[in-house]
């Protein structure tokens, strides 16, 4: 019966992939770039849905927040990316507890610090993480509010990126590289932290 399911969801991602591949390979940039001013309403919904959809398929999220950055600005394109990306969280933790082993259930001490660290550090892969919690089965509340406030921070750099990216190694977008770079400096010394204090207990 798992077998079955599996096979079922493999297909259906697979033709979900098609479709896109397809759609994305017959638009030009030109023509996404007039459907965007002649839709901004729509053009919302259209990214919001991509944040809550292509993840799953481990599309590298730093190019949709560029995108994001870049269409919407700072602040609005802040605001969609963390609607998707939160309705993407969830979606993908349970198609992680989905493919999980039934009786698979590790105890992760402190779960939601662990996520909180984990969402900080840019390198850590934001899909492979949203699978890994869904199949180790991490409390969903802790994985959420943990979530939430871990990939703010990195959301605000990336948008900010893409806002600047047409002015490449201008004073703004080499600001917003020096802020990736220490947001990872900073994560990954409360990493260090959080197993030395784990340890010590």
């Amino acid at each position: 019966m798992k077998t079955i399911k599996k096979e079922k969801l493999f297909k259906i991602t697979a033709l979900i992939l098609i479709i896109l591949v397809s759609i994305l390979v017959y638009l030009n940039t030109k023509k996404i770039e007039n459907f965007i001013v002649q839709n901004q309403e729509l053009s919302i919904i259209i990214y919001i849905i991509s944040w809550m959809i292509l993840p799953i398929f481990l599309f590298p999220v730093p190019i949709l927040a560029f995108i994001g950055g870049a269409m919407f600005g700072l602040i609005l394109g802040t605001i969609y990316t963390m609607i998707g990306a939160m309705i993407n969280i969830i979606l993908m933790y349970y198609i992680g507890k989905f493919l999980s082993l039934e009786k698979l259930k590790i105890k992760i001490e402190d779960s939601f610090m662990a996520v909180l660290i984990l969402r900080f550090i840019p390198i850590v892969p934001y899909n492979a993480l949203n699978y890994a919690c869904g199949f180790l089965k991490i409390g969903l509340k802790n994985y959420i509010l943990a979530s939430f406030v871990g990939i703010i921070p990195g959301t605000i750099i990336l948008i900010n990126l893409g806002k600047n990216v047409l002015n490449f190694g201008s004073k703004e977008f080499n600001l917003g590289v020096f802020y990736l770079l220490l947001l990872t400096i900073i994560s990954l010394g409360l990493k260090k932290w959080h197993s030395q204090s784990s340890l010590s207990r």
